[in-house]
């Protein structure tokens, strides 16, 4: 198994190099369960079942550094994950969420990723009991600033675009943002807003906010990123 995580090593290298002439299958979200394998040097690491990988990190990057820092090796973990494919192998790009089923803990201390924060398993959660969770991240910006995955998709409705409105989605930076970047709970059930929440998944949550007699409708989607809820994009309907 170090060869074929090996070769994913050398799949990601030479796509780098080549650059725009190298034409790379679009990323899609899968969920990787199975039990990690992590490697060293230019090995990579790997999700594996009956024996065989079913994901592959390549070495080095943000989203083996993820998975390292919550699962031990041959624990047993779910890790949902932008992938692609290169040929029968299935590369992790980006990690969305990631959750240690069972098995060993990490060994050692956490890895950095790039931008110099540990990973969000690093920090305290004040629940994993999302509508809780939900009510204390509403309300405070601290933990606001902790969850929040940068980037962060927003998506708004362009009403004036022609002929009709179109959903414009954006990657914003936290220095394209300002906090609060969801309004308190408490404060919208106030100004007459119906509020839901609602866990739709084990690892996929939202608040929504809608006006009761208005356009207005914002969704704020969660995953669970490893030990915690995360939010990772904001839907914004209002017109």
């Amino acid at each position: 198994m170090t060869s074929l995580r090996l070769l994913a090593g050398m799949i990601v290298s030479l796509s780098l190099w080549a650059g725009p002439a190298m034409a790379q299958k679009p990323l899609e979200q899968f969920v990787c369960t199975g039990t990690f394998s992590s490697g060293s040097g230019m090995a990579g690491s790997s999700i594996e079942k009956n024996g065989t990988a079913i994901c592959l990190f390549a070495a080095d990057t943000d989203a083996e550094a993820q998975v390292q820092n919550t699962c031990g090796q041959s624990a047993v973990c779910e890790v949902t994950a932008m992938t692609r494919m290169d040929g029968d192998a299935r590369i992790v790009e980006k990690t969305l969420s990631v959750r240690r089923v069972s098995g060993p803990l990490p060994a050692g201390p956490a890895r950095k990723v790039d931008n110099g924060q540990l990973p969000i398993d690093s920090v305290s959660c004040p629940t994993l009991d999302f509508k809780a969770f939900a009510e204390q991240f509403s309300s405070k910006i601290s933990l606001q600033a902790k969850f929040t995955h940068w980037p962060l998709k927003t998506t708004t409705i362009d009403a004036a675009a022609a002929p009709e409105p179109k959903s414009v989605t954006k990657q914003l930076t936290e220095q394209d943002m300002s906090y609060p970047v969801m309004m308190e709970i408490g404060r919208a059930k106030r100004e007459g807003k119906v509020v839901r929440i609602e866990q739709d998944g084990e690892a996929t949550a939202y608040v929504e906010y809608s006006g009761a007699n208005s356009g207005e409708k914002i969704r704020y989607l969660f995953v669970r990123s490893g030990s915690c809820w995360q939010l990772v994009a904001i839907d914004n309907k209002s017109l």
